[in-house]
């Protein structure tokens, strides 16, 4: 895959290069158009540009892969800047070509595979030659003097970029003059850091069921009843005292008895407490933390070419990038302590099996004759 990056100096190239490109077949949601905020109204409903706040260079109106991306991490990845790098762009151009947006310039990228990345360029170079064509005819016309066409070719792109679902290699478009460029290559040295926090979970407990229960009791209770029983009994005597008066009178007798009563009264006859402790301990939290180390040491003396030869000479299976490395590897034992193969073969197999496990047999022999030209040479 490559990412074609196309700089134009009026939204006419660039409105003109958008259409041809989604005629061709490329689909709107796929071409990138990044652009100053003031140019938003001035490509109509070609593209669905949006207000982007990127933090290197203020508000921009963007659309498309690199406007989703940016939206997503502007605030991490360094603004436009970063994004450009992120498809493909060397830190220098993608910080050149985010200033040239901020001056007003219309930036657009299309990611195509390495089969349509030509046809893009030529798109694009052929509309940001057309307003300087004419530009350069009008003068020629007014002055009467010819007028140096001015049409930059296509920058060409690195080969071989190590991250491809990143976009591979990058051709670019530009209706400028190019200059020649340093080249450099960061290399991130990365750390891990260990962060022990803590945060609380349910480890179990008590439940604790409070329900009534009866149980059935009796008591024994003495209950007294009177009653009133009538008796009559022949007599034959003289009245007595106070019985001799004929009178009318009205008795009552009433009978009495006692009845059960019952009165429940509530007492507490038991406690059950429920604590709960707090205790602390010390754990200890032992991890294996990643960082990136680089050995940097000195290829002088390394023939690149010679090796190449000899690997086309040898026959051997594979490219000569793959077995670069080995010859490298080789070069290097140079200054292992050691006159005999056999005194540097277990060192040199630990470290080459370290960051490329396995792949000692298919090697070793490139490395022991790297190993003995250095020495030789």
């Amino acid at each position: 895959m490559k990412t074609v990056v196309g700089m134009f100096n009026t939204t006419g190239e660039a409105q003109r290069t958008l259409d041809e490109l989604i005629q061709i077949g490329f689909g709107p949601k796929d071409i990138s158009v990044i652009t100053n905020l003031s140019m938003q109204r001035a490509f109509g409903g070609r593209t669905n540009l949006a207000a982007i706040d990127a933090p290197d260079i203020g508000k921009i109106a963007a659309s498309g892969p690199v406007a989703d991306n940016l939206r997503q991490t502007s605030s991490s990845n360094g603004g436009l800047s970063g994004t450009l790098q992120y498809f493909g762009l060397s830190p220098k151009l993608a910080d050149h070509y985010a200033r040239g947006v901020q001056h007003g310039e219309t930036l657009e990228t299309l990611t195509v595979d390495d089969k349509d990345a030509d046809r893009v360029v030529a798109v694009m170079e052929r509309h940001a030659r057309t307003e300087q064509d004419l530009a350069a005819k009008a003068a020629a016309d007014a002055s009467g003097a010819s007028a140096a066409k001015q049409a930059s070719a296509p920058i060409a792109p690195p080969s071989g970029s190590s991250e491809p679902t990143r976009s591979g290699n990058t051709a670019q478009a530009r209706s400028n003059t190019s200059g020649t460029e340093d080249e450099e290559r960061r290399i991130p040295i990365m750390r891990e850091e260990l962060r022990v926090g803590k945060r609380e979970v349910e480890r179990g407990g008590v439940h604790v069921s409070v329900h009534v229960k009866e149980t059935p009791v009796s008591e024994r209770v003495n209950l007294r009843e009177q009653h009133v029983e009538i008796e009559r009994r022949p007599v034959s005597r003289s009245p007595q005292a106070g019985e001799g008066s004929f009178k009318s009178e009205e008795l009552e007798f009433k009978e009495y008895g006692e009845e059960a009563m019952v009165q429940k009264d509530v007492r507490v006859v038991e406690e059950v407490i429920v604590h709960k402790r707090t205790s602390g301990r010390d754990a200890i939290i032992a991890d294996n933390l990643k960082s990136t180390e680089i050995d940097v040491s000195s290829m002088s003396g390394f023939d690149r070419g010679y090796y190449k030869k000899y690997f086309e000479s040898a026959n051997q299976q594979g490219s000569f990038d793959e077995y670069l490395p080995a010859y490298e590897a080789g070069h290097k034992l140079r200054g292992a302590k050691g006159n005999r193969w056999e005194d540097v073969e277990a060192s040199a197999r630990s470290t080459w099996e370290a960051s490329r496990p396995g792949t000692w047999d298919r090697y070793k022999d490139s490395i022991k004759y790297a190993w003995t030209r250095s020495r030789s040479s």
